[in-house]
């Protein structure tokens, strides 16, 4: 979401002066596609790269018993 903020802000300070009006066709929405497609390429690795639950921990059952 800040991502998306920042663009958003920085097409709204830039645009009108370079363009004559908005503009949303093929090239963008191909650049954020790449983007996205990247974010979620690299955060799923990452997930993937670890376990999510600690190892060896003494109070994790105890935690999920909890938690439910």
């Amino acid at each position: 979401m800040v991502l998306l903020g920042s663009w958003l802000d920085i097409y709204m300070n830039v645009a009108p002066a370079v363009l004559p009006g908005p503009r949303l066709g093929a090239p963008e929405l191909l650049i954020a596609a790449g983007f996205a497609a990247l974010l979620w390429l690299t955060g799923s690795r990452a997930l993937a790269s670890a376990p999510l639950l600690p190892r060896n921990d003494p109070f994790l059952g105890e935690s999920l018993r909890h938690g439910a």
